[in-house]
């Protein structure tokens, strides 16, 4: 009886996995974008023998099936209502005790928690070499020292194409005039954690205070979702929380960069989520403090470092558009005023605004919160993207996860209709040169996609901009700059990050650690 028993499951498991498996080979057409995740799907790779023997051929079926899977769309609704019942520890590491929510109303903060051991070498490791003393051969991909760049005109020489990395990575198709919308989460990096679920914005009437607009929902409050945002006035926003272990670790590898790098000032900006702009009287105690969140994780940091807290300059501002309404960045007019904090934090005239051309890409853009949420109004909410054109002349180079390099005589491509229009999305490594700049003004950004809104208003002040993404780099950037005459290093994310360890991870990564 359990024999035939058996036989019969077999029979049923057999059928059921040849059916889909016919079912997805034979479907007549399949999807080329992604509508949920804001992305182009894989295609089916080009053979060759290059790739057949490097295994990216079989990489990329695997991608393509994975992209292309009969009913794909309607598996990841099910596995994001699903997901969206767990816990804010789900997300934020397994010490529940480590989470700290700040009440809007708490006087002081308690952050007296103890912190957990963590695995990777801090800036504090005394057994560590002095960077000046190391020799060993360089292990990027050009093995090319940089240059110092005094000759405006030779201000590519540190743009050598890096080379593809010797591990397998994830295909990514080279950049083309119609780009993805906005493919905001890694890919091709198991150990990455999903990008934050980061609250897009309301655009009130500039008349009107926050607390008394009229909610087009026709709730009277604000509504809660289980998956951890809020609904509100036609917009999502999202809640940071404070991890202390994750956020002490976080301060140590800033600290550890500094170490690398002891002739650079060094500068973090952690930007506020839009929930931080509401001033509604019922959330004051069910939403964290993120003004006292950043103060908190700037506590942190040792002396030497540059904690930049924006939250009082976009605060001021609040009424404008600062947020997306169905997106979870910041827009181009928000990142201004994180800027205009950052410039004044070092002692530079920030550039009015009033100086840019103010262009708009797209007057009806849908974001990424309806793949976030699931939540069927979010697909009617939209926004406005627009752009703020840089005054000085400036080129810039990208290159991609594949090392292949892309040439542009912008930082903003207008022609996208996306936020992937700043910096052409998210790239591992950029580099952006503005020759009538002093040659002396250099930095080195280490950002998330929140910092590509905000990178082109540094073209104002600096001659070269190094732009790196943690998330996908894929060389020892130290191996590659420690020569270079950096001025600055700004580490440039959103408050989400500082407190996900996976971010912190992958700066030390970064450096090869």
């Amino acid at each position: 009886m359990n024999k035939k028993h058996n036989i019969v499951i077999i029979v049923i498991f057999a059928t059921l996995f040849f059916t889909v498996s016919a079912a997805n080979i034979l479907q007549p057409t399949r999807a080329t974008f992604s509508e949920e995740e804001k992305r182009e799907l894989s295609r089916f790779p080009e053979f060759s023998l290059e790739s057949l023997t490097n295994g990216k051929f079989f990489a990329g079926i695997d991608s393509f099936i994975s992209d292309t899977f009969i009913f794909r769309n309607e598996l990841i609704q099910t596995s994001r209502k699903i997901n969206s019942l767990w816990s804010a520890s789900t997300f934020f590491g397994t010490d529940e005790n480590s989470i700290i929510f700040i009440s809007t109303d708490t006087p002081s903060i308690d952050i007296d928690v103890e912190s957990p051991l963590l695995d990777i070498e801090t800036g504090k490791d005394k057994e560590k070499p002095p960077v000046q003393d190391k020799t060993e051969e360089p292990t990027t991909p050009e093995n090319d020292e940089p240059t110092t760049n005094e000759d405006p005109e030779d201000k590519t020489d540190i743009n050598e194409t890096p080379k593809e990395p010797t591990e397998d990575k994830t295909d990514i198709s080279e950049t083309t005039e119609t780009p993805p919308e906005d493919p905001n989460k890694p890919e091709g990096n198991t150990t990455q954690e999903p990008e934050p679920t980061i609250s897009p914005a309301v655009t009130p009437d500039p008349g009107n205070d926050l607390t008394e607009i009229e909610d087009p929902l026709g709730v009277g409050e604000p509504e809660f979702l289980a998956s951890g945002h809020i609904i509100y006035n036609n917009a999502v926003y999202s809640i940071p929380y404070l991890v202390k272990s994750v956020a002490e670790y976080y301060a140590d590898v800033v600290s550890y960069y500094k170490y690398l790098f002891p002739n650079a000032r060094v500068s973090t900006l952690s930007a506020p989520l839009s929930s931080s702009m509401l001033t509604i009287p019922s959330l004051k105690n069910k939403i964290t403090d993120q003004n006292k969140m950043i103060d908190t994780i700037n506590s942190y940091l040792e002396e030497d470092i540059n904690g930049v807290n924006c939250f009082d300059e976009m605060f001021e501002h609040r009424k404008e558009y600062l947020y997306f309404r169905s997106d979870h960045h910041w827009t181009a007019r928000g990142a201004y005023y994180a800027y205009t904090a950052f410039i004044k934090s070092i002692g530079i005239d920030p550039v009015p605004l009033e100086n840019f051309k103010e262009e708009v890409l797209n007057s009806s853009w849908k974001g990424t919160m309806y793949g976030y949420t699931g939540d069927e109004r979010v697909k009617e909410f939209t926004d406005e993207v627009y752009a703020y054109i840089p005054t000085k002349k400036h080129t810039m180079t990208t290159y991609n996860r594949n090392g292949e390099a892309s040439k542009y005589n912008t930082s903003i491509l207008t022609s996208y209709r996306s936020y992937d229009a700043f910096l052409d999305g998210d790239n591992p490594y950029t580099i952006i040169n503005v020759p009538e700049n002093p040659n002396d003004m250099t930095i080195l950004v280490l950002k998330d996609s929140y910092g590509r809104a905000m990178i082109p208003f540094l073209i104002e002040h600096y001659s070269t901009i190094i732009v790196v993404d943690p998330r996908y780099i894929y060389f020892d950037i130290y191996e590659l700059l420690k020569d270079y005459p950096l001025t600055d290093i700004l580490f440039l994310n959103n408050l989400y990050n500082p407190n996900v360890l996976s971010y912190p991870k992958n700066l030390m990564r970064a450096v090869g650690k």
